[in-house]
């Protein structure tokens, strides 16, 4: 997935961690729109990739 977004302009996907044996995946953005939009406020704010990664791994796993 992060391959195919990417290009698109919602920013840089990197997968940081992965462990299928328990079913959990770690997904880092950078320069996502969404969070540019929000501003510097200390906290994570791509609601909407929290869902669809989410969604994805159940899918996946």
């Amino acid at each position: 997935m992060p391959k195919r977004l990417s290009p698109r302009g919602y920013g840089l996907f990197e997968i940081t961690g992965l462990d299928e044996a328990v079913g959990t995946a770690a997904v880092t953005v950078r320069h996502s729109a969404y969070a540019l939009a929000y501003g510097q406020v200390g906290r994570p704010v791509c609601h909407m990739f929290e869902g669809s990664f989410g969604g994805a791994m159940r899918f996946v796993m």
